[in-house]
């Protein structure tokens, strides 16, 4: 008796013929898979299995088994076992000719997961025509050479996703998978339920087109077909059926001139591929809008207006001078991702443009104000001079005419704002969202804002006119300006200069920030402080009421608007309270707090990947600055002597002028002159006098420091015998340790000249986890906080340069400053865990941060990279040009000698 004799079938319940087929099929296997059969089929009906006897079916079944099994036999101890065991499940839903290929299939992929290839067959699979089962059959075999994993669960997923789409599209369906088989099958377990899903909610018709479409794509780009079936109903959702088409054609065409770029794109990855599935650039050009702006303006205001193109992009738009019929607006607007964010930027400038002419913003009759002026503008008048009659030439009066220009347009947009919201409803919501948009602002008006107290808007923007806009102006530029921009009283003459600073008056003096204290916001006014901004509003209130002209306003009984009915009651809502910025797409709120995200350069495909990482700043917790000031005393010989080298730049930050009625000192050439004039009977000049005037040093610095892991790593303190280093070191010291140091020597030089300066630090995991850690802000001064979060800098993960480069760029470009610097520094290459295709390679995090630090040159910011890499010139001549990096190659240098790397840095790029 063999021991198949013992297993679980009861063979007295078959009929002899079947027996003896049982037993032919039974000497054709090993005894422990005789055994493994004979358990399953004791779960057959008596019926069934004398009929796969009899057919041959169980024969061939158990053929099947034996040669894949005895062609890996060192698979035999778990294929064997789950093959046998599956015949009960499997047998009966295998038809004859499914057979052969199925069991091929089935052994070249069940080593990777047997319970999922011969438990049971997958969904759908046997609703299929034989012909469609086959092709799958194919299919996945063909997907084994490349990824065994993908092709198992291609298995599972690709039945189903074939019967739920039209049977006389199935075909021409698994052509489009085939291609995408043979190259890269790693996406398609995915993708073909998603493609397939979409499918079946569109229009046959549509399909077919799509399909076939697709089928001719996959013979000249098959890498890109997977990816496509994934974003398929996405860009279908967008643009269309037609849209989709020419958005395929337009890949076709890329992907034969850069063949490496088809994945990216037909991932709806790249930036191109973006753009050419919208059909246009995000970019607004007013040359495309202008007749739609036109007839919006007529609309809404009853008037007939002209556009003016001009290159200034800011907002409030800029004042139109020459033409109150003439509107001045952008030619181009590229201020936000999105086409319909930048119209709808162009048509809020176009309505305010429109607003001021019908508010009354050029009907200011100078003339008639001048003599409600606060008195120092009167000084500001040259001897025996006309008050100017236009807002161009006033504004010139001025030591800093943007200023009180961006003052002036600021407080004149609120009002005009506030009156356009009145009248028309269906403007509120589109002025709110532009009032939210601060990085818009002209560099001027950013650098004013922080000092001007936000509490003030509510009462100017009700029943105000032009006059009041332009006396606050006045007024507040008195208030805002430091002592180094409003006129002050000099030696030895003190004529004029002396009635100006007696006549501002002691109450507006009292508001004018110290040095120390830094922006102050609306809600850090005191009582008193309060009292005094409700005097300046009561003066021009009361100016108002002796000087008050008919001003135009709209005129709600007539005129037509877009947006329905005229507001009767004129109810004015609080847009201008302070809101959070918004940039769509840019940044995204999670329960962490704010994530930026960034697009990264792949210099495989010479285009953007759009949207690809995503950032978020970390906030840092240190001591109370104990390690600032251990640092400053160790290096106390050495502080000294930077000090000493930035106080000499100091001179430089002043210049003589000539030409001076008031200075002080004798500017002898003129003097002279004025003698001989004098001498001959010509009336001599009495601008004789000198004076040094502060040369405007308008310079924002940003430091990057890497924190990745490798500023762990130690060097020997034993390396450096220099005059001025601390006494008691260690014999080594970490390179992070080093950072910071620089960092304290750094900041404490930079205190000296003034400059305004920000610390972050950056680390990564990967494209989704790159972190910034904020040590100094822009805004934020020298405190024991900032200290405290120098000593709290410490070694992380790895470098994503490319990401934090732009986050640092974004940081800079919200600023008004003329100069804008960003230094990198690091301890090595770029390096991440998906930074590229090929790990440990640095090619594609080079480039990136190529491309990243070039978006910086054009906006406007200069780079400069130092690393304490020996080997740095090696990658950094590729990423930037000679004259923007250093190599330290004597790391414990590095505090002493970054802050004299800035200083002349910044001393030859003429700052």
């Amino acid at each position: 008796m063999t021991s198949g004799d013992t297993a679980g079938l009861d063979r007295s319940r078959l009929t002899e013929p079947a027996r003896q087929r049982l037993a032919t099929v039974l000497d054709e296997l090993p005894v422990a898979w005789q055994t493994q059969l004979l358990d399953a089929l004791a779960e057959v009906e008596t019926a069934t299995l004398e009929g796969w006897l009899a057919g041959q079916h169980l024969h061939s079944w158990v053929e099947h088994g034996r040669r894949g099994l005895t062609l890996d036999q060192s698979k035999n101890e778990h294929l064997a076992p789950a093959f046998f065991g599956a015949t009960s499940q499997v047998l009966p839903r295998l038809s004859q000719g499914d057979l052969n290929e199925w069991s091929r299939l089935a052994f070249d992929i069940g080593g990777v997961d047997p319970a999922q290839v011969f438990t049971s067959l997958p969904d759908g699979l046997t609703e299929l025509e034989q012909a469609e089962r086959l092709s799958c059959y194919r299919l996945v075999r063909n997907s084994v050479y490349h990824s065994p994993t993908a092709a198992v669960a291609l298995y599972r997923a690709l039945p189903h996703a074939c019967l739920i789409i039209p049977a006389e599209l199935r075909a021409t369906y698994l052509r489009c998978i085939q291609a995408g088989v043979s190259f890269d099958p790693e996406p398609l377990p995915v993708s073909v339920t998603l493609f397939s899903s979409t499918l079946r909610s569109l229009p046959l018709e549509t399909c077919r087109t799509l399909l076939e479409r697709i089928g001719q794509l996959a013979q000249f780009v098959p890498t890109g077909v997977a990816r496509l079936f994934r974003v398929l109903g996405q860009a279908y959702d967008e643009v269309g059926e037609q849209g989709v088409l020419g958005w395929i054609t337009a890949g076709e065409e890329l992907a034969r001139r850069r063949p490496e770029a088809a994945e990216a794109y037909f991932a709806l990855e790249s930036r191109t591929s973006i753009l050419m599935l919208r059909g246009t650039v995000p970019a607004v050009m007013l040359s495309d809008v202008h007749g739609v702006l036109l007839k919006y303006l007529h609309m809404l205001g009853g008037t007939t207006y002209s556009l003016a193109e001009t290159e200034t992009m800011s907002f409030p738009p800029p004042l139109g001078l020459d033409d109150e019929d003439m509107l001045p607006l952008p030619v181009w607007v590229e201020a936000f991702p999105t086409y319909e964010e930048n119209f709808r930027l162009l048509r809020i400038m176009a309505a305010q443009q429109a607003g001021r002419v019908a508010c009354g913003t050029y009907a200011i009759d100078l003339a008639d104000l001048w003599p409600s002026l606060p008195p120092y503008v009167h000084l500001l008048l040259a001897d025996g001079a006309e008050p100017p009659d236009n807002l161009f030439d006033f504004f010139h009066l001025f030591p800093q005419p943007k200023q009180v220009e961006a003052l002036f347009v600021h407080i004149e947009s609120k009002r005009v704002a506030a009156q356009l919201t009145a009248s028309y409803r269906g403007l509120r919501e589109d002025l709110a969202w532009a009032d939210e948009q601060t990085q818009l602002y002209p560099a001027a008006l950013s650098m004013l804002l922080p000092r001007l107290p936000k509490a003030l808007w509510p009462d100017l923007t009700k029943d105000g006119s032009a006059d009041e806009s332009l006396l606050l102006a006045t007024e507040l530029y008195a208030h805002v300006m430091d002592s180094g921009a409003r006129p002050q009283a000099t030696e030895p003459r003190q004529s004029k200069k002396d009635q100006l600073t007696e006549l501002v008056e002691d109450e507006s003096a009292r508001l004018v920030p110290m040095e120390d204290e830094g922006p102050r916001s609306a809600e850090g006014l005191s009582a008193e402080e309060q009292a005094l901004l409700r005097k300046i509003i009561a003066r021009l209130r009361q100016h108002q009421k002796e000087h008050r002209r008919p001003q135009a306003r709209p005129d709600n009984g007539k005129t037509f608007t877009l947006f329905g009915e005229p507001d009767p009651d004129g109810v004015e809502e609080e847009l201008l309270q302070p809101k959070q910025k918004k940039a769509k797409n840019r940044q995204r709120l999670t329960s962490a707090g704010v994530r930026y995200v960034y697009d990264e350069w792949d210099f495989l495909i010479d285009d953007y990947r759009s949207h690809w990482c995503d950032l978020r700043e970390v906030p840092l917790v240190g001591d109370e600055g104990a390690f600032f000031s251990s640092t400053m005393s160790a290096y106390g010989d050495v502080m000294k002597d930077i000090k000493r080298e930035f106080q000499r730049l100091r001179p430089k930050l002043y210049h003589k002028v000539k030409g001076l009625e008031d200075g002080e000192e004798i500017d002898l050439e003129a003097a002279v002159g004025a003698r001989v004039d004098l001498i001959t009977g010509v009336p001599p000049s009495t601008k004789i006098y000198a004076a040094r005037q502060p040369t405007d040093r308008d310079v924002s610095a940003l430091f990057l420091l890497d924190l990745s892991a490798s500023t762990d790593a130690r060097v020997p303190v034993a390396a450096v015998e220099g005059e001025g280093e601390p006494e008691g070191e260690p014999e080594e010291m970490r390179i992070i340790d080093i950072l910071k140091e620089s960092v304290v020597l750094l900041s404490s030089a930079l205190e000296e000249i003034g400059d305004t300066y920000a610390i972050y630090g950056f680390s990564s995991s990967g494209r989704k986890n790159v972190d910034v850690y904020p040590v100094k802000t822009f805004v934020e001064s020298l405190s024991t906080d900032v200290k405290g979060r120098i000593s709290a800098l410490a070694p992380q993960r790895s470098t994503r340069m490319g990401a934090a480069v732009r986050h640092a760029t974004r940081r800079l470009k919200d600023l008004s400053t003329r100069g804008k610097i960003l230094i990198l520094l690091s301890d090595g290459y770029p390096e991440d865990a998906d930074y590229g295709r090929e790990p440990h390679t640095p090619t594609y995090g080079i480039r990136d941060t190529m491309m990243a630090l070039r978006e910086a040159e054009r906006s406007g910011i200069l780079s400069f990279c130092i690393t304490v890499d020996k080997g740095g010139h090696d990658y950094l001549r590729e990423m930037c040009a000679p004259s923007r990096y250093m190599v330290i190659e004597d790391v414990l240098s590095l505090p002493s000698q970054l802050p004299k790397i800035y200083q002349r840095h910044i001393r030859a790029q003429e700052l």
